[in-house]
């Protein structure tokens, strides 16, 4: 089956390390500090939304 793309965690970052926790739920990502990434408009931007960071998405749905 085909479908449509569905973006998630959609920001203005470049990410460089991704990690899963081993209750599957929970992702930590490692963003630069700097650099060009893609802008909302497809151009590209230096104004990264979470520079230097380490971000923590978890997922509440069902399982």
């Amino acid at each position: 089956m085909v479908g449509e793309t569905v973006s998630h965690l959609r920001t203005i970052n470049r990410y460089r390390e991704l990690a899963i926790h081993p209750d599957k739920r929970t992702l930590h990502m490692i963003t630069d500090n700097e650099g060009p990434t893609a802008g909302p408009t497809g151009g590209f931007t230096f104004a990264l939304e979470h520079p230097g960071a380490i971000l923590e998405f978890t997922y509440t749905g069902s399982p």
